[in-house]
Order: structure tokens, then sequence, then C-alpha cells
């Protein structure tokens, strides 16, 4: 059961973003790009510390959805991390996901739940 929810977990996700974004409610999109590298003197962290030159590549897309007393998100983000050298250790990192938050109290000193 487990496998065919991830399998079908990335289609479920867009399709959850997109039908949000047709609904003409309070939102808020948010994007993010960025690009950095460094120099890594023990890039495998062993004992033979050979040196190398890493890119990472960052980026994210999120939809917030806010209401009267709750909030719902929905964000897609990824990482790729190159190597100069040692182009096998080259590798990316995905995830995608929603989160509902709900205001529990009242005042000043608000009290929030939430679900991700």
């Amino acid at each position: 059961m487990a496998g065919r929810v991830t399998k079908y977990l990335p289609a479920i996700l867009v399709l959850g973003f997109l039908f949000a974004m047709m609904n003409p409610v309070r939102a808020e999109v948010s994007k993010n790009v960025s690009v950095r590298s460094i120099f890594d003197n023990n890039a495998f962290g062993d004992v033979n510390g050979e040196s190398d030159y890493l890119t990472q590549v960052t980026g994210s897309l999120s939809w917030w959805d806010f209401g009267e007393l709750s909030e719902i998100q929905y964000y897609l983000s990824g990482d790729g991390f190159m190597f100069a050298r040692t182009g096998q250790r080259t590798f990316t990192v995905a995830q995608g996901g929603a989160s509902y938050v709900r205001r529990l109290g009242k005042g000043r000193n608000r009290i929030f739940g939430g679900l991700e």
C-alpha cells in the first residue's frame, strides 16, 4: 500500500496544487532559486582527504492559502549537489508536501496546531 501512495504522490501533490490555485482566495506564491559554490578540502570525509569543488543549486515553489482561522501550504523543493572532480558523487534531493495550520486560541498569545 505504501508503495502505491509513494508512486502517485507527485501527481497528487501537483493536482492539489493546481486545484488550490484555481480557487479565488487570499493566497501567496513564493519561489526561490539559489546557487552556492564551495571548495571542500575533504569532500569524501575520510582519511584520504580528497578535495573537490561543490556546487549546490536549490529551488523551491510554495503556495499558501490564508483563511480567517487556518492556513494551508503546498510546497515543492529540490537540491542538486554537483562535484567538479568526482562526478559520480553528484546527486539530487527532492521533496513535496502539504501542511495545515489552524488557530486554536484567541488574543495576543494565540495557539496554533498543525499537521504536515
